[in-house]
C-alpha cells in the first residue's frame, strides 16, 4: 500500500509540475509553433539520445512540435552556425556535449565568439572510462602504464577527433606519466569500440553511457572510471584516483544552448520546462539505466558548468599543443 501511495503521490506531482510550466510558457505566448532542436552528431549517439528524449517531453508540454535535426561537422561548429543563423526567439536550439565547450580554446578562428552563445541548462553527465578489449593482457591501469613505458610508441588510443574531451584526457594521461602513446581519431564512439573489441587499438576512453552494456556483456574491460566516485553501472570497476592516478576526472555532459540576445523570459521558459522533464521519474529511470547522471538546474549553474570545463582543460590544451589550425 505504501508503494502504490508513494507512485500515486509521484504521479500527481509531475502531473501539477506540468501544468504549472505550460501555465508559465502560455503566459509568455512561448512557444506558439514548432521549436528546432540541432544535435552537432548522428543519430543514435549519447548527444542524439538524450536530445529525442527530452524534445519528446517537451513536445507534450509546449503542445508543439519539438524537432530535432542532425547536423554534423567540424566538431559542432556546423551545427552552433546554423542556430546562430536562425533568430534569437528560442525558436532554435542546440544540444551540445562538453567538447564543443572547448572548441574556442582550440582554434581561435571560430566563426563565433563564445559570447555569441548562452548556456540554457545541462541535461545529463557521464564519467569517461579508459578500458581495453575482453581479450587484452591488461587487467589494471597501471599494467597498462608501465607496459607502455617499457615499450614507447606501442600503445595507441582511440578518440572521437581532435579535441575532443577524450583526446584532451588522453593527452593529460600522456603528459603526466610522461608516455609516448598516440592519439587515433575515429568518427563516433562506436567505430573506437569495435576496435578495441577487435584488437585494432588497445585502449579508449569513452563513456560508462557509451560502453556499460559492452562491459557486462563480457566484450569490453574497463579498467578505470574517471570521476571522484565510482559508477553505479560499472560498481566493480575502480576510480582512477583508485588506481593510484590523481587529478585526471573526466565527465562528458550534454546542455542546451540558444543564440545570445534570447530574451531572458524565454530561456526561463526552456530552462523551467527542461528541469520539470528531468525531474519526471520515468525520465530520470531511463537516463540513468542508460549510464548518464542527471543534472538539470539554473542557467547559472551551467555557465559555471562550462566556465569550469574550460578551466580544466585550457592548461592542457595548451602544454599538449592540440590545435584544429
Amino acid at each position: 500500500m505504501k508503494l502504490n501511495r508513494r507512485v500515486f503521490t509521484l504521479a500527481i506531482a509531475t502531473i501539477l509540475s506540468t501544468q504549472g510550466t505550460v501555465a508559465f510558457a502560455q503566459s509568455i505566448g512561448y512557444p506558439n509553433k514548432p521549436v528546432r532542436v540541432i544535435v552537432p552528431y548522428a543519430a543514435g549517439g549519447g548527444t542524439d539520445m538524450y536530445a529525442r528524449m527530452v524534445s519528446q517531453e517537451l513536445t507534450g508540454i509546449w503542445k508543439n512540435p519539438v524537432v530535432v535535426e542532425n547536423k554534423l561537422g567540424a566538431a559542432g561548429v556546423v551545427a552552433l552556425q546554423s542556430m546562430l543563423a536562425s533568430p534569437a526567439d528560442g525558436y532554435t536550439m542546440t544540444v551540445i556535449a562538453a567538447s564543443v565547450a572547448v572548441n574556442s580554446l582550440i582554434n581561435p578562428s571560430l566563426p563565433y565568439k563564445d559570447s555569441d552563445i548562452t548556456p540554457v541548462v545541462n541535461l545529463v553527465s557521464s564519467p569517461n572510462v579508459l578500458y581495453v578489449g575482453a581479450s587484452s593482457n591488461y587487467k589494471t591501469v597501471r599494467e597498462l602504464i608501465e607496459d607502455a613505458k617499457r615499450n614507447p610508441g606501442k600503445i595507441s588510443y582511440g578518440t572521437t577527433g581532435n579535441g575532443t574531451i577524450q583526446h584532451i584526457v588522453g593527452e593529460k594521461l600522456r603528459m603526466q606519466e610522461k608516455l609516448d602513446i598516440q592519439a587515433i581519431p575515429y568518427k563516433g564512439a562506436m567505430p573506437i569500440i569495435n576496435d578495441v573489441m577487435g584488437g585494432q587499438i588497445p585502449m579508449a576512453f569513452s563513456t560508462v553511457a557509451e560502453i556499460h552494456t559492452f562491459v557486462k556483456a563480457g566484450k569490453l574491460r574497463a579498467l578505470a572510471v574517471m570521476d571522484k566516485k565510482r559508477s553505479s553501472m560499472l560498481p566493480d570497476v575502480p576510480t582512477m584516483e583508485e588506481s593510484g592516478y590523481l587529478d585526471l576526472e573526466s565527465k562528458l555532459w550534454w546542455g542546451i544552448v540558444v543564440p545570445k540576445n534570447t530574451p531572458a523570459n524565454v530561456i526561463s521558459a526552456i530552462n523551467r520546462d527542461v528541469n520539470t522533464v528531468l525531474k519526471n521519474p520515468v525520465i530520470r529511470q531511463r537516463i540513468e539505466e542508460s549510464g548518464g547522471t542527471v543534472e538539470g538546474g539554473s542557467v547559472q549553474n551551467f555557465e559555471n558548468q562550462i566556465s569550469s570545463y574550460r578551466r580544466q582543460f585550457g592548461p592542457v590544451i595548451k602544454a599538449a599543443g592540440i590545435t584544429n589550425n
